[in-house]
């Protein structure tokens, strides 16, 4: 084919494809256009039925698949919260319950693994007739913090009314939580108010910015108490609680204290809105806890708290910027020159005043001048200035007045008793202003500071006559406050154990930069005590500041690894005080519980020779306690067993102590289960089946045993004490 006829041929296809492409646009424009015009079929209209069941599936449809996937995720353990309560069996025919230590956990949420925390109760329902009970709700001030559980102000108001009301039994059952605000207290008081109070205490408004639903709380979950039920309502439910396993991450180990974790916005202006949200949020819990108590026609004391005002300063900075260039250095020269020693006292005052009247919000100059004004004892002005320096703090970790104020505020229109403890922690330091010899740190009472909470308490709780039923003014029979606390278990070991738990709260880097003294004080404290402690007994302090020390919740109590290393030096008159301490500081329903019990016993016999009826009795409560923790799967390591059938050989119940101690033999590793092991020999030689004793020592010798050695020398000592009851014996 020659090129010609190749070109005229694809020239030829060209035109034809270009004609064919032309005729079918023509085609489909005329179609369309007849298509328009054309009439067109009549559209059949929606009767308005049918459009409203048409827009009730669209909304129902996936309302019914998330409900259908709540009930799910329900069946499988997710949705809600765990209560306050929680029933953990019967004993004489009455439901046995505690306080669930995790109920505040769900309260935290940006940082759930460092929740705050409340101690154990145990108590039954219906309530015992002729016992007097008390709720005491608030935050780690309520707690006792950095008190352990024994010296609390709880504590106190129990032996106090215990002194005041003879023959009657007194609980108070303490549910305070630290680092919570007052939004999760309303929550925790809802559900704990079925365990049938005969009085609720309210103590709480120091968290209100940076405790767990604080306003400015990392865990804040909104500025309003609406918000906040809104919030919490949808974390509950099951579906909210499935996404979040899936989209929170593994949390990194945090070693910052509570006090840092619960931080969100470090510093708020005095003109902060947030002060008036932190206040009215204040207020309307109160309230609403006022009305639930009223609910429930149980007595509501609403107290006020106290704080450091003399002797702390404030632990936020003051904010220069808002000042001028020329305002500012107007500032910084008087206020150096106010807190310079060597000036006189009275210059040093107008200076800071001049200071003041230059940057009226400044926290620091206040507090200055309130120190000036203090030491002048003009105390008026002093508490005046003071009360500025905590509302103008940066970092209002105390309560500022406004908040002091919602307080007392909704205790009187909600007709509820009103405990003014701020003002009695005033009447009770010098000038009137509280300091240090009340206040451990910024908020929390000292030793002499529980005290003081428990007798303003007792005034009130006198005032319900149909309540309490003590006569007024019987208060002032009680005896002071060092009886109480020796009472109680007071020992220098606890007192250390506080100022090391200050020492360590006092290195938060802002307070170590505002109020360095306070570090430096608890920080010498424990040195001066370490230096007269036995290497053993360091060795124990050591230990106990280790938090591998502590498991859970519980904390083990210093006094009892004190009491050990006494034990071991065999003086048993110097432990057992100390191991009655740690009893008290420990849940009665408790391995740890059983364990001291058993060694103040025991040291108490080796000290006096024989246990009396009244011990006798401690012992056989102690075994109950063991043997219903048992019977209701709360024990299973061994430990509980082991000391159950060491209190039965106290009683002298050797025969019942073999069981518990084989099933702790079964349990139990090394030194542990060496020491059932021991106790276990001794029940069989008591109960003159030396035969099998000496079996069970073979076959843990021929088990290749680490201690092997140990038990081949029990062996050798039992086959001794046999020849020498067969030479007495014939």
């Amino acid at each position: 084919m020659s090129a010609g006829r190749l070109f005229f041929g694809v020239d030829n296809l060209r035109r034809l494809t270009y004609t064919v492409t032309v005729q079918r646009l023509t085609r489909y424009i005329m179609l369309s256009r007849s298509q328009q015009t054309a009439p067109k079929a009549p559209v059949r209209a929606i009767s308005p039925r049918r459009r409203l069941i048409y827009i009730g599936v669209c909304v129902l449809s996936p309302i019914l698949l998330l409900g259908m996937l709540e009930l799910i995720l329900r069946c499988i353990g997710l949705g809600g919260y765990p209560g306050v309560l929680r029933s953990v069996g019967t004993i004489d025919n009455a439901s046995l319950y505690i306080t669930e230590t995790k109920a505040a956990s769900s309260y935290f949420i940006a940082n759930k693994s460092r929740p705050g925390t409340m101690h154990e109760n145990d108590f039954f329902i219906p309530k015992p007739p002729g016992t007097l009970r008390i709720l005491f709700c608030g935050e780690s001030a309520a707690k006792g913090f950095p008190q352990p559980r024994a010296f609390a102000a709880s504590a106190f108001l129990e032996l106090m009314l215990t002194d005041l009301l003879p023959g009657r039994k007194v609980e108070v059952i303490n549910i305070a939580t630290t680092a919570v605000a007052s939004f999760p207290i309303l929550g925790l008081l809802r559900d704990a108010l079925p365990c049938q109070p005969d009085v609720v205490v309210i103590y709480c408004g120091n968290n209100e910015f940076f405790g767990a639903y604080g306003v400015a709380s990392m865990h804040s979950a909104g500025r309003s108490p609406v918000g906040m039920r809104i919030q919490r309502a949808f974390r509950s439910t099951a579906v909210a609680q499935f996404i979040e396993q899936f989209t929170q991450g593994t949390a990194p180990a945090d070693n910052r204290t509570l006090m840092e974790t619960v931080m969100g916005k470090a510093a708020i202006a005095p003109n902060d809105p947030l002060r008036l949200d932190a206040a009215r949020n204040l207020h309307e819990n109160i309230a609403e806890m006022i009305k639930l108590c009223r609910s429930t026609r149980v007595p509501c004391i609403v107290c006020t708290p106290p704080c450091n005002e003399r002797d702390m300063a404030p632990l936020g900075q003051d904010d220069l910027s808002v000042l001028s260039a020329d305002s500012r250095a107007e500032f910084n020269n008087a206020f150096k020159e106010g807190i310079k020693k060597g000036t006189p006292v009275e210059q040093r005052a107008a200076l800071l005043a001049s200071a003041i009247k230059t940057h009226p919000t400044s926290a620091l100059a206040h507090y200055q001048l309130g120190r000036l004004m203090h030491a002048q004892q003009k105390y008026t002005e002093a508490l005046r200035e003071f009360q500025q320096a905590v509302d103008f703090d940066s970092m209002p970790w105390r309560p500022p007045a406004a908040n002091v104020e919602a307080i007392r505020t909704a205790a009187t229109e909600n007709a509820a008793i009103l405990c003014d403890l701020a003002g009695a922690f005033r009447a009770a330091s010098e000038g009137g202003c509280c300091g240090i010899d009340l206040m451990d740190d910024h908020v929390h009472p000292s030793l002499r500071g529980q005290a003081i909470v428990a007798r303003s308490l007792v005034k009130r709780i006198i005032e319900l006559s149909d309540v309490a039923k003590i006569a007024p003014g019987a208060e002032s029979k009680l005896g002071n406050w060092e009886d109480y606390a020796k009472r109680l278990g007071d020992n220098p070991y606890e007192r250390y154990g506080v100022a090391h738990t200050l020492r360590v709260l006092c290195n938060v880097p802002f307070i170590r930069s505002t109020n360095p003294d306070f570090f430096d004080r608890f920080d010498k404290y424990c040195k001066d005590f370490e230096a007269t402690l036995s290497p053993q007994m360091l060795e124990q302090a050591r230990r106990w500041q280790d938090p591998k020390t502590h498991t859970g919740n519980i904390q083990r109590p210093i006094s009892a690894l004190m009491a050990n290393v006494l034990v071991t030096e065999g003086k048993h008159a110097l432990a057992e005080p100390l191991y009655a301490c740690a009893i008290r500081n420990v849940p009665p329903y408790s391995s740890l519980n059983l364990d001291y019990t058993y060694f103040r016993l025991a040291a108490l016999e080796r000290a006096s020779g024989t246990l009396d009826e009244n011990a006798r009795q401690e012992a056989l409560r102690a075994i109950e306690r063991g043997t219903f923790l048992l019977s209701h799967g709360f024990a299973g390591s061994g430990i509980t067993e082991r000391f159950v059938g060491r209190l039965h050989q106290l009683r002298h119940e050797f025969n019942e102590a073999i069981p518990f101690l084989l099933e702790a033999h079964s349990k139990l590793k090394g030194k542990d289960r060496l020491a059932a092991d021991q106790a276990l020999v001794v029940s069989y030689v008591q109960t003159k089946q030396t035969a099998r004793a000496r079996q069970f020592l073979k076959d843990m010798i021929s088990s290749n045993d680490p201690m092997a050695e140990i038990y081949g020398q029990l062996l050798r000592n039992l086959d001794e004490h046999s020849d020498r009851q067969t030479t007495i014996n014939p």
